[in-house]
């Protein structure tokens, strides 16, 4: 039998680990949300991760997961909001909406979430 490479559910905000597929079994049968333009820009709180409440935040959230959600990698480990926080600051710190990821995994997911922005916009 072959190795199925784990993921993220490709459902906004939610951050269950699959194996395979794009969506945990609780997202695949629902119908998939409509992104909006206003919700094109993923770095709104740009500068809330130059401040010291988020490196303290980063710091604490990787020390206590201290290895990729995804692969499993304890090297180049970075946090990444489960659902963008776009604007919303209480979001951008809470840590319920923080997992660790490797760097690689992280820009996949990252690029992922963009592409699924850049579909939602030529949609609409």
């Amino acid at each position: 039998m072959g190795y199925v490479k784990k993921t993220i559910c490709a459902y906004p905000g939610c951050c269950e680990i699959i194996n395979g597929g794009r969506y945990c079994s609780r997202h695949a049968k629902q119908p998939k949300p409509r992104l909006v333009r206003s919700h094109w820009s993923a770095r709104s709180n740009e500068a809330l991760y130059s401040t010291a409440r988020w490196r303290a935040l980063k710091r604490k959230i990787i020390a206590a997961f201290n290895a990729c959600a995804i692969c499993g990698s304890e090297e180049g480990l970075e946090v990444h909001h489960i659902e963008p926080p776009r604007g919303n600051e209480e979001l951008f710190f809470a840590e319920d909406n923080l997992c660790v990821l490797c760097h690689q995994c992280h820009a996949r997911v990252t690029n992922r979430e963009i592409a699924g922005r850049r579909r939602g916009r030529e949609k609409g």
